[in-house]
């Protein structure tokens, strides 16, 4: 909770100087890998205000805090590249790099944790958008050239898109998204995988399959996701979010979500009722499902 806390105050500006008085912002040497102290006076200063300084924007930066919250490293995006150190626990001019990666390693800083795939993909949306993500920038940060307007970063998962000198467009290398792209290395990944591979033999097939699968799980209350490991649903997250939520959905939407395997009770111009885990599925005239009994 106080890490909670901690993060929404700086996400809301709230001036350094209003929590320590003796921060010293560290940046790294051009001389060598070691950092250095600068000339920046935190005073009255966010992080916001500090990276800006140093020539980022919000949506070119992510921040880590150590444990007890007296050292704050700022990481360009798409990348471990240290922008800088904000912290109270050191005074020295110089900065090491191996007292930097200690810091890490003590702190338990994992790459995918600090920076997970939502966040990715909200830099890289917004940066698109804003025009943000020029070539020189992706290229410094990827450490990768760009090739007929293509770079394939294999570090992130995804293939960028160049239109000039910025990012247009980028995909996904595995074609998983969101919480699926985030989530593939987790048992609960391999089981989803493993339902629509049932389903599904064609690899896109089940890409798709398990991005809706994710897509629908996120939209669901936390009270009601352990409900999906029952036999009822077998981590079937689409069929959980439609029993609680009710939504409007087309009846050809809901057949694939149930893979085709409900019982017709009845056909007529003006309704068709499916039989599926016990429930009763109404669609009305137009297909659109409107009640569950």
């Amino acid at each position: 909770m106080k890490r909670i806390l901690f993060f929404l105050l700086l996400i809301l500006s709230i001036n350094i100087c209003s929590i320590a008085t003796e921060y010293i912002v560290y940046v790294p040497n051009t001389q060598n890998e070691n950092f250095i102290k600068s000339n920046i006076d935190v005073k009255n200063k966010s992080i916001d205000n500090i990276c800006e300084e140093l020539g980022y924007s919000p949506l070119l930066y992510y921040t880590w805090f150590t444990k007890d919250y007296k050292t704050t490293i700022c990481f360009k995006i798409l990348s471990m590249d240290i922008i800088c150190v904000i912290t109270t626990s050191y005074k020295d001019t110089i900065l090491p790099l191996t007292e930097i990666e200690k810091i890490l390693m003590n702190n338990n800083y994992d790459y995918n944790k600090a920076y997970n795939t939502s966040n990715r993909e909200k830099n890289l949306n917004e940066g698109i958008s804003k025009r943000l993500l020029n070539k020189s920038f992706i290229e410094s940060i990827i450490h990768k050239k760009i090739a007929d307007n293509k770079l394939v970063d294999n570090t992130n998962g995804y293939t960028y898109t160049f239109e000039g000198d910025y990012m247009v467009s980028y995909i996904s290398n595995d074609g998983l998204i969101g919480y699926a792209k985030e989530l593939k290395d987790t048992d609960l990944f391999n089981i989803i995988k493993t339902n629509a591979e049932k389903y599904n033999t064609a690899e896109k097939a089940v890409v798709d399959e398990i991005n809706m699968q994710f897509e629908y799980m996120a939209k669901i209350n936390m009270q009601y996701l352990s409900l999906a490991k029952s036999d009822k649903y077998n981590y079937n997250y689409a069929l959980l979010y439609i029993d609680f939520y009710k939504p409007r959905i087309l009846m050809s939407d809901f057949v694939k979500i149930i893979h085709d395997s409900a019982e017709v009770l009845k056909i007529t111009p003006n309704i068709t009722i499916l039989k599926y885990n016990f429930n009763y599925y109404s669609f009305d005239k137009d297909k659109i499902l409107y009640k569950i009994e």
